[in-house]
Order: C-alpha cells, then sequence, then structure tokens
C-alpha cells in the first residue's frame, strides 16, 4: 500500500511522549505498509528523526507554556491557524493520506490542516485530558482517538461520553534503553557513587506532577537507617515554568540528614546508563497517563515503585513485577523503597519478572495496532 502518514508534534523538545512518536515512526517503516514522516519545529526532536532515517518537516507551532490572558489566547488563535496553514502545505508536500497529532497542542493545528486537505485525523492522546469543552471539540473533530492506558480512556469518557466510540486503548512501544555497560562504573564515580553504594533513581520532567516531592520526602525519611544509599533524580524543567517547585526539592535535599545523598543530574541524554547504575527506580506521578521510566526500567531488569494509580496501576503488578503505594503517601513509598532495599534477590526478581512485561509494549507490535486503526480509516 505504501501510504503515507504525517505525524505531527507541537515540540522540538525530547520528552517521554516524543520519544515514543518516534519509536511509532520506527514501527511503521519497518512495517512498510505506511509511511511515516514527522512534522514539529526544527530542533533536537528533528536531529533524531533525521539520524533515524525518517523524513522531517520543520514547522511552526504556538508556544503554549505560560500563556494566559485575552490577549495572548486570541494570539495563540491565530498561531494555530497559522501553523494549521503550515501543516495544509507540508500534507499536500508529503502526499499524506492521514494526519497523526501527537497530543492535544499538535491535535489544533492538525484539524485546521485536514479541512483543507480532506484527510482523516488521528488524535494520540499523550497526557491526562484536561477541559471538558476542548476534549467534547476534539472528539467530534477527529477520526480516531488512541489512548495510552484504559485510566487516560476513562478520563476521555468522563468529559465527554461520546469519546468511548472513537477511543482505541494501544498501550505505547518502548524501545530498550541503549547502554554501554563498560562505562556504568565510570557513570557512578562521575556522580560521586561509590562501588558499595546502592542507588535509589526517579527519571521524570522537573513538573509538580510527577510528584518528585514525594521521592525527596521519602529519601528523608529512609536516611538515617539507610546510610549506604544514595538518592538519584534525573531530568529537568524544560520549560522553565516550574523554578519554585524545583527551588522546594532543593531545600528539602539540603536537609542535614541528606546532604550529600541526593544528586540532581538534571536532563541526560544518557538515561539508560543511569538506570542501568541503579538498584531500583521510583514514579511517583499523580495521574501519570502511562509510564514509560517503567517499561525502561524492566528492560534493565530494575524494580519499580510506583504510585498506585493511572497507567502505572494497569501496568505493574504489586508484589510481582514491582510495588504500589499509596498515592501521595511519601511514608509508604518509603516503606515500600525500603523492602527493596531489604530483600536485594526479592527485588532482582521483581525485575525479571517485569522483564518479561516488556513483551506487551514491543514498538513493532504497537506500530502494527496503528497502522489497523489507519486501514480502517482509509477503507
Amino acid at each position: 500500500m505504501n501510504e503515507r502518514v504525517l505525524l505531527v508534534s507541537h515540540t522540538s523538545i525530547l520528552g517521554g511522549a516524543e520519544r515514543s512518536l518516534v519509536d511509532l515512526a520506527e514501527g511503521l517503516r519497518c512495517g512498510g505498509e505506511f509511511l511515516p514522516a514527522i512534522a514539529a519545529p526544527p530542533g533536537e526532536l528533528e536531529a533524531t528523526v533525521l539520524d533515524r532515517g525518517i523524513d522531517f518537516y520543520p514547522c511552526r507551532f504556538p508556544r503554549w507554556e505560560g500563556k494566559s490572558g485575552f490577549a495572548n489566547r486570541l494570539l495563540q488563535s491565530f498561531d494555530v491557524h497559522r501553523s494549521g496553514m503550515d501543516l495544509r502545505s507540508i500534507g499536500r508536500r508529503s502526499e499524506a493520506c492521514i494526519i497523526h497529532a501527537n497530543g492535544m497542542k499538535a491535535l489544533l493545528p492538525s484539524l485546521v490542516a485536514a479541512k483543507t486537505l480532506k484527510v482523516p485525523v488521528v488524535w494520540h492522546v499523550r497526557d491526562d485530558p484536561r477541559g471538558a469543552g476542548l476534549v467534547r471539540l476534539a472528539c467530534a473533530l477527529v477520526s480516531r482517538i488512541i489512548a495510552p492506558s484504559e485510566f487516560v480512556a476513562g478520563r476521555l469518557r468522563d468529559l465527554a461520553p461520546s469519546c468511548s466510540r472513537k477511543t482505541l486503548v494501544i498501550p505505547n512501544g518502548v524501545s530498550a534503553p541503549e547502554v554501554e555497560e563498560s562505562a556504568i562504573p565510570t557513570l557512578r564515580s562521575n556522580l560521586g557513587i561509590g562501588s558499595g553504594t546502592r542507588l535509589i533513581a526517579m527519571v521524570a520532567q522537573m513538573v509538580p506532577w510527577k510528584r518528585h516531592d514525594l521521592f525527596v520526602e521519602a529519601a528523608l525519611k529512609l536516611a538515617p537507617g539507610a546510610p549506604d544509599v544514595h538518592f538519584l533524580v534525573v531530568g529537568g524543567d524544560l520549560w522553565g515554568l516550574h523554578s519554585e517547585y524545583v527551588d522546594s526539592l532543593y531545600r528539602t535535599a539540603s536537609h542535614s540528614a541528606l546532604q550529600g545523598r541526593v544528586t540532581f543530574a538534571g536532563r541526560r541524554n544518557d538515561v539508560g546508563a543511569l538506570m542501568a547504575a541503579s538498584d531500583a527506580i521510583v514514579l511517583p506521578s499523580s495521574h501519570e497517563p502511562f509510564g514509560r521510566t517503567i517499561v525502561e526500567a524492566w528492560w534493565l531488569g530494575k524494580p519499580v515503585v510506583v504510585a498506585g494509580e493511572g497507567g502505572p496501576l494497569e501496568m505493574v503488578v504489586d508484589g510481582k513485577t514491582g510495588l504500589h503505594f499509596r498515592p501521595g503517601d511519601a511514608d509508604d513509598l518509603a516503606e515500600k523503597i525500603g523492602r527493596l532495599l531489604e530483600n536485594p534477590p526479592w527485588g532482582a526478581t521483581l525485575g525479571e519478572c517485569g522483564k518479561e512485561e516488556t513483551k506487551k509494549y514491543d514498538v513493532e507490535t504497537h506500530a502494527q495496532r496503528v497502522a489497523m486503526v489507519y486501514r480502517e480509516l482509509l477503507q
């Protein structure tokens, strides 16, 4: 068939949603039935896409972050239309028969373009959906909705019951992290973490709903009884909008019981190696839509501790492939991490059981399921 599909991202920053989009594009290309191209602002995502040999089209998008007030909303409306016109031109040049929008911010310009191009639009929901009016409008205009978890599908139904007839749950495909095993001892040394020190890590963008505060509070509770344990926070404030939140994390970590025991590594390109160097991975997010970090940890055979809600609740079987803690409860999080520290062989068993779960998140299988959606729309 070799039909062309235009995958649209509103940002050039390579976060979890964008990495999932690149994985999807690679899976579609390997399948051979659909030829993917990605449209996004120039930058980091562009470099990754071109490095993978996938067609890339630069496109302007509104800057949503930090915008408020009527004047800014009006300006954003103009920017959405302008971006839609750019996408329309790209759609014509690429001969796209389907537009696949990666999140709500990519969807709005995609709808503008699709109206003129007369092609179907797939909305891939990447975040916890908000705003009943906007969700109802999106549901009315798109051809299909892909949700990464039953949790997200349920949130969509709560906001707009009509979404149920258009929504399919397709868990994200997650490729194995790239890790150079020989570099791990040097990496730990560069972070000031000795070979005999156990390392508990959290990998997440620095936004409040990821709940780094729970992780640091749990570290504070564990530190006195676990002198051989270090805590690692990997991730940055990508948009520069949460400086107060980040500052509060540093203040908690400066407590005398934690001095020198918490490392904020910032945004890194060697996340796979950092996770491989760790003994366990923690994801304490509130209403996490999916939990890509969980699957990456499983690929590496690492045990995970996750909040018992959202996408992670569906993914992690408590006591078999990881541990749940009560959402928002730093005491319970500390207790669950402590159980792993007390029984390393059990933690290793949880990690190995998790490794079996990665089959559910195979990139090619994910792409095949998305291709079935495309096929149905074209028929």
